[in-house]
């Protein structure tokens, strides 16, 4: 039987809280829930301690968009960027349609290759992930339009208080 899972969504924009977790008596738990309150009913995202940073996906796609904007060449892009799990993770990817190049064929390369730039950037509400931009070469693998990213910089950095 397959696995029900559940669609990608495109509003990434949304506000996550950090909110205590308590006992069933009250008391503090000593960690806390990422709360996203922008649906019908509160949906916990994941759990975190007091040294979790929140990085929202909007203040990362701001800081990776404004800096893309002050450089003439690469303000020109597509992205897509969506949410699965409820919003717990977020994927965004940006292709620069001015840098493609192609390589000639040589050696055993009997055909040419398409190589474009593709920027992705990663982040996650319930520790999945760490937040991650990865710059690399997209190159085209098979006529059915499947690509490949080769990454040349990547980054990584967890989430801590020294982050936000």
């Amino acid at each position: 039987m397959a696995r029900q899972t559940k669609p990608a969504q495109d509003a990434f924009d949304f506000d996550v809280h950090q909110e205590p977790l308590l006992t069933t008596d009250g008391k503090r738990t000593g960690y806390f829930g990422m709360v996203r309150r922008d649906t019908a009913e509160p949906i916990t995202l994941g759990v975190c301690t007091e040294q979790y940073g929140v990085v929202k996906n909007a203040d990362l796609i701001e800081m990776v968009e404004t800096n893309l904007a002050s450089h003439d060449k690469l303000s020109n892009y597509n992205s897509k960027k969506f949410v699965v799990r409820d919003g717990a993770r977020f994927y965004a990817s940006y292709d620069f349609p001015d840098f493609k190049t192609e390589l000639k064929p040589m050696g055993k390369r009997a055909k040419g290759d398409i190589l474009g730039l593709r920027l992705v950037v990663n982040n996650s509400y319930d520790r999945s992930c760490r937040v991650s931009l990865s710059l690399g070469f997209l190159r085209l693998i098979c006529t059915n339009g499947m690509t490949s990213l080769s990454k040349e910089f990547s980054m990584t950095k967890r989430h801590t208080l020294a982050i936000v």
